[in-house]
This record gives structure tokens, sequence and C-alpha cells, in this order.
């Protein structure tokens, strides 16, 4: 599945994304400091009220320089950390596994399931 591929599934399946949060700060590694983001977004069924919350993170450093100046390089970063954290809730919610949407090192997941 392509980069879009799991935000176009939420219209046929009735889902709805929410923001929920971004988070910034630095991240010290063994020699250097790099900035890492991290968003989260709630994924809500409009019929039942389920919902599932996602947490998406890319670091900085994970945007090639080449991608051009430092306002352009935080903004790739801060939409990386979106589509991640979509993605996860999006799967979760219609019970996607590992194989189809592989984690990246630095994020995690937290959901939260209401009925």
């Amino acid at each position: 599945m392509n980069r879009t591929g799991a935000t176009r599934l939420a219209v046929p399946f009735g889902l709805s994304i929410e923001n929920r949060g971004i988070d910034e700060g630095r991240v010290e590694l063994a020699d250097e400091g790099t900035w890492d983001y991290r968003f989260r977004v709630r994924v809500r069924v409009s019929k039942g009220g389920r919902f599932v919350d996602g947490i998406g993170s890319c670091r900085l450093s994970e945007i090639s320089e080449k991608a051009g100046n430092l306002s352009r390089r935080e903004h790739f970063a801060l939409t990386k950390a979106w589509t991640r954290a979509a993605k996860r809730a999006i799967a979760d919610i219609l019970g996607g596994n590992e194989a189809e949407f592989p984690p990246s090192r630095d994020a995690e997941l937290v959901v939260e399931v209401s009925k």
C-alpha cells in the first residue's frame, strides 16, 4: 500500500481523522541532538462511536538536507509524523497487521477503544 492508501480507506469505511496534538522536543543521540516531532491523531468510526488513537514520530535527521532549508525540512518531518500516526490508527481500527503497515524505529502506538 502506498503512502496515501490508508487515508483513502477512511472515506469508504466512514472514518474521520482528528488531530489530537503535536509534541516536539530535542532527542539526545550519542554524538548529536536532533529534533523529534510526534503527532497524535484520533480515527473515529462514524457509527458506533469506536475510536483509535495513533502516534507517529519523525526525527528531523530522517529528512535529507537536499529537501531544502530548515523550515521546509521541519514541514516534511511534521507531515511524515502525521502520516505515520494516521496510517497506524487506520490500520488498527480496520484490523491491519504489521506486514501491511511496518512500524518506524521511533514510533509508539497508543490504542484506546470505546464502545
